[in-house]
């Protein structure tokens, strides 16, 4: 169901009854207004055109964004906020994103920045599924420890071209905040770390 725009242009048509574009921008009446009992119907058209098409292009921006209705019912303060309700809604649709823990930031120019948090199973690779799949490439993952420890972690794209996903693993060896470096065996629990990986 499509949203209802009162806000409609006014003698749009091919053959409506408006001074030309010409003689519009040199007629004295754009600065003195249209003089009493000299009503020009022509140039009355092209003024309601003007301001009708403007107001329903507005109108249309403000019913699309955020799908909602834009009536004609004397509302000001009802409209304003529509006006704001839909600059915020257009903005989200051209930064498309996911603010979690486990989340992601779209940019116009198809860039994308993903973050998140993963158990990492030690001595074995780790598949690390991702909160979007990129379209086209991923050109770069970082990962960090979270906990008390200091753990060598990395990260890379698979050969298979998967965009969904990355493989990572753990250094065999770490160390804890003495400096103090520990082996990492198949019965630990998981190393939590977090990534960001940047790709488009």
């Amino acid at each position: 169901m499509s949203n209802q725009n009162d806000f409609k242009a006014f003698a749009t048509g091919g053959n409506a009854n408006v001074v030309s574009q010409e003689n519009y921008q040199t007629s004295p009446n754009l600065e003195t207004g249209i003089p009493a009992n000299e009503l020009e119907i022509d140039l009355l058209n092209k003024v309601l055109r003007q301001t009708s098409t403007m107001s329903s292009v507005m109108a249309n921006f403000m019913s699309t964004q955020c799908g909602q209705d834009v009536l004609d019912d004397g509302d000001v303060s009802g409209l304003t906020q529509k006006f704001s309700d839909s600059l915020k809604c257009h903005e989200e649709k051209q930064f498309p994103n996911q603010l979690m823990q486990n989340g992601y930031q779209e940019f116009p120019n198809g860039l994308m920045i993903q973050w998140g948090w993963h158990a990492f199973t030690p001595l074995v690779e780790n598949k690390v599924v991702l909160p979007k799949p990129f379209k086209h490439a991923i050109l770069n993952i970082q990962i960090i420890d979270t906990g008390g420890w200091a753990v060598p972690m990395a990260g890379q794209a698979y050969s298979n071209g998967a965009l969904d996903c990355f493989r990572a693993w753990f250094s065999g060896k770490f160390f804890d905040f003495k400096g103090k470096e520990w082996n990492a065996t198949p019965e630990m629990l998981g190393i939590n770390g977090q990534y960001l990986v940047i790709g488009y």
